[in-house]
């Protein structure tokens, strides 16, 4: 018999609002040591994904178009989530078999799936998500 996605995702997934700066998403994902993080709208909803990709993109971005070191902190500061997060994401339930999860990983090559429940992330589900579960089942 198939696992479900909620045997092998990481509950309560760090997110964050649309509003926060690009500033705030670094320092979240510095102190919080995880590579994505979910972002959610005002009825807390979920919106989109970031990616540590994400934000090394967006950052060569600014340091390229600045002009000096104050420009940059102030992009940091103005650039919000919404403005850097995937917003075209697919995600999986709880309830979802962890095989048709496996199967977005090698079809699509995610790093990450959002787990959501009634459109409020409640898990992520990642390679190591899955490896480490594996690995406790024939360990």
């Amino acid at each position: 018999m198939d696992r479900k996605v909620a045997f092998y995702m990481s509950k309560n997934p760090i997110s964050l609002s649309e509003n926060t700066s690009l500033q705030g998403v670094m320092n979240t994902l510095d102190q919080s040591k995880i590579s994505h993080l979910m972002v959610v709208d005002y009825a807390g909803n979920l919106a989109g994904v970031i990616s540590k990709t994400d934000i090394l993109k967006k950052t060569k971005a600014i340091i390229q178009q600045a002009s000096g070191k104050a420009y940059a902190q102030k992009m940091l500061e103005t650039t919000l989530a919404k403005d850097i997060m995937t917003k075209q994401f697919i995600s999986v339930r709880p309830e979802d078999a962890a095989s048709y999860a496996i199967e977005l990983f090698l079809q699509k090559e995610f790093h990450c799936v959002p787990v959501i429940d009634q459109g409020k992330p409640v898990g992520i589900l990642t390679l190591f998500d899955l490896m480490k579960g594996y690995y406790q089942e024939v360990g």
